[in-house]
């Protein structure tokens, strides 16, 4: 039995047009430090690729007009589930409880809308409530739960 190529006809043709005018022709790496010998060679590491098909992905924004935010987003399978997850704290291991929280909460939320602003409704209610529980200085909750949401 012979393997299976897929071929995008999209997928090549942006991946072409990508290499035809975005790749750096002038991509200089020193070779010998002493006799300052570059080589001059093509770069691009732009590539579209087949993937997919998933529910929804959701990027940040960048909180500065024309400032690059580093590799953030997040990926659902068509069943809600998580796919991909890359840059965010609620990842990573030391980071507060609160933060974790909040993130995996409104990554849940965008997911309950059928139109952009039913999705955004759904995120406003969860920052609302965890900007209420700041705002009040946690006030409605317990000592013991405050402690583990900063730990």
């Amino acid at each position: 039995s012979r393997s299976k190529v897929v071929i995008s006809y999209p997928y090549s043709l942006l991946n072409l047009t990508i290499k035809d005018h975005y790749t750096n022709d002038q991509y200089h790496e020193l070779i010998d430090k002493e006799k300052h010998h570059y080589e001059i060679r093509s770069e691009n590491s732009i590539f579209f690729e087949i993937d997919g098909p998933y529910l929804a992905m959701v990027l940040p924004a960048s909180r500065e007009e024309g400032k690059c935010i580093r590799k953030r987003y997040c990926v659902f399978n068509m069943d809600g589930t998580i796919a991909e997850l890359k840059g965010f704290e609620v990842k990573h291991n030391g980071e507060l409880q609160l933060i974790k929280i909040f993130q995996a909460s409104v990554f849940e939320a965008f997911l309950k809308g059928t139109t952009l602003e039913e999705c955004y409704n759904h995120v406003a209610t969860i920052a609302d409530y965890w900007l209420d529980m700041l705002y009040s200085h946690a006030k409605d909750i317990s000592d013991k739960e405050l402690f583990e949401l900063i730990s």
